[in-house]
């Protein structure tokens, strides 16, 4: 099996404001993010998704719901030792950031989206957006889109 570089999690207390980064099917440069966010003063969580051994042939063992129950219970962590807690997402983790954000939108302070996995196809995105639009005035918490 091959590993997958910097697959491990992170856990490092810092401030009463916690960070839950999400990373994608990559992460090879969540750690460095994790660590410069330390450093400045925050606490950072950076979950292993899947919540298995980091080796690439388990990426097709592992549906959504695994990774979905990681993040949930990495947040629920996070806020039982945080003042506040923000979302940060790359790739998929984004997707499962905004998901967090749905169900626990009022426990969040924040969202941080890095190249989300969202539909952006020329024709799709508009009609997408579109739907957003529609409840983005339900969204409780800011987010940044980059």
């Amino acid at each position: 099996m091959t590993k997958i570089p910097n697959a491990e999690g992170l856990e490092l207390s810092g401030g009463e404001i916690g960070i839950l980064l999400l990373h994608g099917f990559t992460s090879e440069f969540m750690p460095a993010w994790a660590h410069a966010l330390h450093e400045a003063g925050f606490t950072v969580a950076l979950p292993r998704l899947p919540a298995k051994a980091p080796r690439w042939e388990e990426l097709s063992r592992a549906q959504w719901r695994d990774w979905y129950e990681c993040a949930e219970n990495e947040f629920r962590k996070l806020k039982n030792r945080s003042e506040s807690v923000f979302l940060a997402g790359f790739g998929a983790g984004g997707a499962l950031a905004l998901r967090l954000a749905e169900i626990f939108g009022d426990e969040i302070d924040g969202v941080i989206l890095l190249e989300p996995s969202l539909p952006i196809h020329r024709r799709i995105f508009p009609k997408f957006w579109r739907a957003v639009e529609l409840d983005l005035y339900l969204v409780d918490q800011p987010i940044l889109l980059i």
